[in-house]
């Protein structure tokens, strides 16, 4: 061991004398990661290559209806993902859960309804603001029901009470937590509660979940079915044309000019083929569109032509995902032993400075 006889070296190092702490640390690698743009901000943010291809990181298709259920127009230009970078760490962020939470959960009652209440129709009000109801069930001989839906915490009962006694022909789905308060003080409200099991911890803790694993991801996802994927077909094709590209040059990636959409639409094809595999997503596109995949390979979509292009895949693309991901993450093997063991590094990086130290003491 010869590193002891070099500790007083260290005192050369600049930042000598300078004092710091943790939180300034991780302060100052939060604003280094927003200034150093999306593609960095996804390796600060402990992004491996290994997140793309596991289905594990899948963010639900609910949350993303939520969120343009509730900000009809802001979704237009803003994603979700967007939104949320926007909020993180600033109060907003409450409000965005409670804005999701309370679309999601309209969201998940509009299946539930109508198993309950079979021959009717069920949809979400179409303002986001809607008064008196936000969900309506339309049956046979013009007959409908009115829902409110309330997935807000024991705090908020009184208020969900006086609107239960402003409005008795509304029924109401409430969390747990509310639906029993006011059944404690006001027994003969029972029927005009939906018979729903909904705790407002769990599903606030769902939604933050999701919001989180859409930071991790950096807004990269994959849709939950693969009859899904029709909306993003085109996007599909181009990410499976740049990862073929890729598998024709072998090492020298340098030679294909690519740009930040066009990565991410490479790391979502690669997702797409982990989470699916090959031959589903091959079936899904040509379903859907008869666009050439590889120009000059003269495969399509669909019949004999899907058939080549799952081969193609299958036998240039597919052995190579990680190699690929790991690419266009601007990441290398290292990075990504690095990043798995990220905690444990920094706990004996930290345990050296403070041993350093002493002895300077």
């Amino acid at each position: 061991m010869k590193s002891l006889r070099y500790l007083n070296k260290l005192d050369s190092l600049p930042g000598k004398g300078i004092k710091t702490n943790l939180k300034a640390l991780v302060d100052k690698s939060t604003k280094m990661k927003s200034e150093n743009g999306f593609l960095d901000a996804m390796i600060g943010a402990s992004v491996g290559a290994g997140l793309f291809i596991k289905h594990d990181f899948n963010v639900e298709n609910d949350l993303f209806e939520a969120y343009n259920l509730a900000n009809p127009n802001l979704s237009i230009d803003k994603s979700l993902y967007q939104k949320t970078l926007e909020e993180q760490g600033t109060d907003g962020l409450d409000g965005l859960v409670s804005n999701l939470k309370g679309k999601l959960f309209e969201v998940e009652l509009e299946g539930q309804l109508e198993s309950m209440y079979p021959g009717f129709d069920f949809s979400i009000a179409e303002k986001a603001n809607q008064p008196i109801w936000d969900l309506i069930g339309k049956g046979p001989d013009g007959k409908e029901i009115l829902v409110q839906a309330k997935m807000v915490g024991e705090g908020s009962a009184s208020d969900v009470y006086e609107r239960m006694v402003e409005n008795p022909d509304v029924l109401f789905a409430a969390s747990n937590e509310v639906r029993e308060k006011i059944l404690e003080q006001a027994p003969e409200l029972a029927n005009q509660f939906v018979p729903v099991d909904y705790g407002n911890l769990e599903f606030t803790e769902q939604v933050e979940s999701g919001l989180d694993q859409l930071l991790e991801n950096a807004g990269i996802d994959v849709p939950d079915e693969i009859g899904d994927i029709v909306p993003i077909v085109g996007e599909i094709i181009i990410g499976l044309r740049l990862l073929y590209e890729l598998s024709q040059v072998k090492k020298d990636f340098n030679e294909i000019k690519i740009d930040d959409q066009r990565r991410i639409k490479g790391l979502r094809a690669i997702m797409l083929l982990s989470r699916f595999g090959v031959t589903a997503v091959v079936t899904a596109i040509g379903a859907a569109s008869g666009s050439a995949i590889f120009p000059g390979v003269g495969t399509i979509f669909g019949g004999i032509g899907g058939a080549v292009a799952g081969m193609v895949i299958n036998k240039k693309i597919k052995p190579r995902l990680h190699e690929f991901a790991l690419y266009l993450l601007n990441m290398t093997e290292a990075d990504l032993i690095y990043f798995k063991n990220k905690s444990n590094i920094d706990e004996i990086g930290q345990r050296f400075l403070n041993q350093h130290g002493k002895f300077a003491a």
